[in-house]
């Protein structure tokens, strides 16, 4: 109720609660299962989600589908064909590559039937003189 004593503070905060849209829980476990899904099928590290080129595509991803939430818009329209992708990378090549180590880990496994699979444990950046074992 609004009063002298709190001004607006009451009003703000019904603001906050009521703008503040919260996920259902069938929507988290959704994203939770699609992103398993995607570490999985993929061979991505756990951790991808948390990186700021992931979150910028889910961003966009969102965004687009609310725009779209009224027309029959297929995932393989607005994703980009792999040469498209890697056409557009050479902007990320104007920063210095020679200042940027990482050292990987993957677990590669084949099957009895000779399928590959290939999981990343981790990449790991790291500043070393050398890309020698010594330095690692």
């Amino acid at each position: 109720m609004h009063s002298s004593l709190n001004g607006t503070n009451t009003l703000r905060s019904h603001v906050n609660v009521c703008l503040k849209k919260d996920t259902s829980k069938k929507t988290k476990t959704n994203i939770i299962e699609a992103c398993t899904e995607f570490c999985a099928l993929d061979g991505r590290a756990f951790d991808v989600t948390r990186g700021v080129g992931f979150q910028n595509l889910v961003k966009i991803l969102v965004e687009v589908g609310q725009l779209a939430s009224k027309s029959k818009l297929e995932v393989t329209d607005i994703l980009p064909h792999p040469t498209t992708i890697s056409k557009n990378i050479s902007r990320f090549g104007s920063m210095d590559r020679n200042s940027y180590c990482y050292c990987s880990v993957a677990l590669r496994y084949v099957t009895d039937d000779f399928q590959l699979f290939t999981f990343i444990l981790g990449c790991f950046p790291y500043n070393a003189a050398s890309h020698s074992a010594q330095h690692l």
